[in-house]
């Protein structure tokens, strides 16, 4: 058999994040916190102040406040992953139901999903993202807990797609139910919950699979997008002189990370463009790992299909028989 080199290089990179937000703060040269002085002296009298380009001392150079920018990269992976898994993984809670529901392309759960998808389908996420943060702003923005801001960006961002999610979980199931081997379980007397068992949940489960793997990537890129506009999953308003307003990130994920990128792009290029690569390098993980699946799968349910159709015929033979 042909080795599936997609899933075998996704696993290994999904490895490595998982390893990095597991166990990253325990490496000794990793250090978050900031310099004891923003500047530095050199021989001949020389001197430098932060953001220091990357060195042998600072391999991906350091931030405004000088703080090493390879410990922050490594300390935000837990967050950022966390972030990222918690709003697919809330986005599919919601969305499977609203599927099966409407999966015989009926009623009014029909008529929500696909109304739920229209609605945020015609502009994209990161633009009907911020419209639903900027009008939900009213109901977090004088609280002094940063996790109630979290909360709602997580169950926000959530509920984006979960119309998209449904329509695509929906109509597979409704794929699958015009099936000649559902419609023979069908006819051999299946109880719908066994039809469900057997026929449904084996096949649907590994589409889902897939699909959450892309959608891991979709997310990804989205609180990407967010940060470069401003926007914070956990984030925190600080009051600045004159009573100005100023929202930034609350933790040290990625997204923290290019809160000023429009202005460090220009006089410290490294400070964005290493969390913009790891993002990039999550996105092509989850992309390629979903590649995998799927082509894993394939392989499978077309082995799976053969063997309940064969099941399927003996079943109806022994029927037919007595």
């Amino acid at each position: 058999m042909k080795k599936n080199w997609s899933f075998l290089l996704g696993l290994l990179m999904l490895g490595l994040l998982v390893f990095l937000a597991l166990f990253g703060e325990e490496f000794s040269f990793v250090n978050p916190s900031p310099a004891d002085s923003r500047m530095r002296f050199y021989e001949g009298g020389a001197m430098a102040r932060a953001p220091f380009p990357p060195s042998f001392e600072d391999p991906l150079g350091t931030d405004s406040d000088g703080r090493d920018m390879l410990s922050l990269l490594i300390i935000g992976t837990k967050d950022t992953l966390r972030y990222i898994f918690l709003i697919t993984f809330l986005r599919y809670l919601i969305a499977l139901p609203l599927a099966i529901l409407s999966s015989p392309k009926r009623g009014l759960a029909n008529i929500i999903s696909n109304g739920w998808n229209s609605l945020f389908s015609s502009v994209p996420a990161v633009f009907s993202a911020i419209i639903i943060l900027v009008l939900s702003k009213p109901i977090w923005q004088n609280e002094t807990d940063s996790m109630l801001p979290m909360y709602w960006s997580i169950l926000l961002l959530a509920l984006i797609e979960v119309g998209r999610v449904s329509t695509l979980l929906s109509n597979d199931l409704h794929d699958l139910s015009e099936k000649e081997y559902v419609k023979a379980g069908i006819v051999i007397g299946n109880s719908p919950f066994k039809l469900f068992l057997n026929y449904y949940l084996p096949n649907i489960s590994q589409i889902m699979i897939v699909n959450f793997c892309n959608d891991l990537s979709r997310v990804t890129l989205l609180i990407g997008q967010l940060a470069l506009f401003g926007y914070f999953i956990a984030s925190k308003t600080l009051m600045l002189e004159g009573g100005v307003l100023e929202i930034s990130s609350a933790t040290y994920d990625w997204q923290a990370l290019l809160e000023k990128s429009r202005s460090d792009i220009i006089k410290a290029p490294w400070i964005p463009i290493f969390p913009a690569l790891a993002i990039t390098y999550t996105i092509l993980t989850f992309n390629i790992l979903g590649e995998g699946l799927r082509q894993k799968f394939d392989v499978f349910s077309l082995s799976k299909e053969r063997t309940l159709i064969k099941k399927i015929k003996n079943i109806w033979k022994i029927k037919h028989y007595l």
